[in-house]
Parts: structure tokens; C-alpha cells; sequence
């Protein structure tokens, strides 16, 4: 992945194919088909309630000091916002009792007990279970995941779901996109993906990017999730957050003024799932959306989009007449901050190499834990 806005490339690893940009193509094609016949085309809104956009931030603790998850927390607190905090029991596990008061409030969700990602679903789940088992210790309850380097392989599903985890957070599968489900053997997986958008701080500074250029990246990947309707989900690690403080609480700050509206990475989850139970059916009569369900409101609406504009009307059963309807044009995205390209074959080579000292290093852990 590269963004063209920094003196240097950007450099992360992410899945081959832009899920969330052939989606969108989709959608845009089933729109054009039926607005040639006058008909809007009718969707579940993509965030909750009646907001257009809504943001949520993740913390991946990694192995950071006290120190940076204590920053971490007040850079939380001066935003207003309630972090996703995914946290590495191997490293932070001992600290955990004494960051009861850092932790209090906050969306507590495993990352990890040894910072990899396996192949083999066995390998994963000791992984996970050892990493859950502590905070459970501590008193959470996590009920998602969000995988080591957002690397994602069919063994990490299985373990997810074996452990019945609800959702995971892992770029490799997607990013800056709608929750989704990936089909593994012809079937979707019982486990969420909830996207976020991939680059981090760090990787932004190893590029060269100046405190200007960091600010007008973020704001453009906000405004274009927000001009798309969609959830805005950025991530970072305490160390980063840290070390640029005052940076980082101007970019939340402005994003969460941006928004109509913030979550957790966990609550986006939960309303995902709620939303794909929804069952309704939409019928065109006299200029009029017609509007038939059993299923509950809970903080979902219908959204119509038709040319160049959109509206909503509620999940409930009724006649709603299109002229009536609050029309919003729809925003100009703008161009993506980031496009995904295939790496060099020396760049491919050096990334494996540094995959399999990474992996080389995590068995001789093991090994000598055993």
C-alpha cells in the first residue's frame, strides 16, 4: 500500500484486492440500473441511528510502557472518546491490575498473548486462549479480536470461531470498509470483520510526512468515509501516540468534530450483527416507498439513494412519498488518501524474510516456555 501524499512511500501490508472499492462499484451499478427505471435503490444505512458518519479509534497496546498507556488514556479522555483498546497479554498482562483505573470505561478486546499470527488453527487458538484467560483473570469479557501486524489466514478464523469470538480487526482481510463476513470454503465465516483504515502514525513518520502533511492525511481519510456514509475507524499503538501527543489529540479531535456521531470498535460490531438480522421489504406505488417489517428498530434506518442523492426513512412498516423525503446531495469522496499496489519482488522478498525471523523467534519462545 502507498499514499502519494508523503515524501515517501507508505508501506503496509494489506490484502491484494480493495474490497471495500469493488463493493462500492456494485452498489453503484445496481443504483444506475434501477434509477433508469425511476425506482431509488433501497439499503440499511451504514451507520447507526439517523447519523451520516460515524468515527471509533483502536489501540493496539503491542509492547508499550506504562508510561505511553497512560498518555494513551488522556489523549482519550481530552478527545471525548471511548478507545478500543486490544491488548497484548504477554507484555501488558502483569500491568493489567494496576491499569484498572486506565482501562475503567473503555472497550477492552484481545490482540494477542505472543505478537504473531499462525498458519495452523491449533497454533492460534493457545494463542488467543492464553491471551483471553488472562484478561478474564483481570475481569473482561472481550468478545472480538483484532490480529498481530492485521495479518488474517484461514487458520486465525477458525481459532476466532472455536473460541466464539464475535468479530476480529485484521486489514490484511479488508480495510476502510463496510463489516463484512469472509466466505471460507463457499460459507461466511461465523466471524465478523470489522475494517479499519490501515496505516498507522508510525508508518506515516517512516515516510517522512511533516505534522501538516500527518493532518491532511488523516482529515482526508475521515472526510472520505464521511462523504461515503460509512464508519471511520483509524488505529495506532500507545507509543506513537505518545511520542506525537499534541498531534494526535488535534487529529481526534478534529475527527470527532467531523462526525455526527462516535462508537467503539465492539459497539460497531454488535450493531453490525443486530443489522444483519434485519428483514424488510421495499415497494414502489404512486411515487411512494412502501415499507413492510417485523424486525426491530434498533437504531437502523432505511437509506433511498437515487441520482446524485440520498434520504432515509425509518425501519418501519409505512408508506413514505418520495417528494416528502428529506433529499441530502451526495458528497464529492475526493481521492483515496491510499491505493493498494503490489510490492516490488525485492520488497515482496525482504517482507518474507522478516515474516519468517519473526516466526522463527515465536517458536523459539515457545519452545523455551514449554
Amino acid at each position: 500500500m502507498f499514499c502519494n501524499s508523503t515524501p515517501r512511500p507508505v508501506v503496509e501490508r494489506v490484502g491484494v484486492h480493495d474490497r471495500g472499492e469493488m463493493r462500492r462499484w456494485v452498489v453503484r451499478e445496481l443504483r444506475r440500473k434501477l434509477n433508469r427505471h425511476s425506482l431509488p435503490l433501497p439499503h440499511l444505512a451504514y451507520c447507526p441511528g439517523s447519523a451520516r458518519s460515524a468515527f471509533a479509534f483502536r489501540v493496539d497496546s503491542d509492547y508499550c510502557g506504562e508510561a505511553e498507556l497512560l498518555a494513551t488514556r488522556r489523549l482519550a479522555d481530552e478527545a471525548g472518546l471511548v478507545f478500543s483498546w486490544f491488548i497484548n497479554t504477554e507484555a501488558h498482562g502483569p500491568l493489567l491490575p494496576a491499569l484498572k483505573r486506565v482501562l475503567a470505561g473503555q472497550d477492552v478486546q484481545v490482540h494477542c498473548h505472543r505478537h504473531e499470527v499462525y498458519r495452523s488453527r491449533a497454533a492460534n487458538r493457545r494463542n488467543l486462549s492464553a491471551a483471553l484467560e488472562v484478561l478474564q483473570n483481570n475481569g473482561y469479557r472481550p468478545a472480538g479480536a483484532a490480529s498481530p501486524y492485521g495479518d488474517w489466514n484461514p487458520g486465525w478464523d477458525a481459532a476466532l470461531a472455536e473460541l466464539e469470538l464475535d468479530f476480529s480487526s485484521d486489514f490484511v482481510a479488508g480495510w476502510d470498509d463496510l463489516p463484512f463476513r469472509p466466505i471460507i470454503g463457499g460459507k461466511p465465516s461465523a466471524v465478523l470483520q470489522v475494517p479499519v483504515h490501515p496505516v498507522c502514525l508510525g508508518r506515516l513518520r517512516a515516510a517522512r510526512a511533516s505534522d501538516d502533511e500527518i493532518r491532511r492525511y488523516y482529515r482526508s481519510v475521515v472526510q472520505r468515509q464521511k462523504s461515503l456514509r460509512e464508519p471511520c475507524l483509524l488505529y495506532d499503538h500507545p507509543t506513537g501516540l505518545a511520542r506525537d501527543y499534541d498531534l494526535m489529540a488535534e487529529v481526534l479531535h478534529e475527527a470527532r468534530q467531523a462526525s455526527d456521531s462516535t462508537l467503539t470498535v465492539g459497539g460497531l460490531a454488535h450493531w453490525w450483527q443486530a443489522r444483519e438480522l434485519v428483514r424488510y421489504r421495499a415497494t414502489m406505488r404512486s411515487g411512494a416507498i412502501e415499507i413492510e417489517t417485523r424486525s426491530p428498530n434498533d437504531g437502523i434506518e432505511i437509506e433511498l439513494e437515487f441520482e446524485d442523492r440520498f434520504a432515509r426513512v425509518p425501519l418501519e412498516p409505512g408508506r413514505y412519498e418520495l417528494e416528502r423525503l428529506n433529499w441530502q446531495p451526495f458528497d464529492d469522496p475526493g481521492p483515496k488518501p491510499v491505493v493498494s499496489r503490489r510490492l516490488s519482488l525485492c520488497r515482496r522478498l525482504g517482507e518474507r524474510y522478516r515474516r519468517l525471523r519473526r516466526q522463527t523467534r515465536a517458536k523459539r519462545r515457545d519452545g523455551d516456555s514449554a
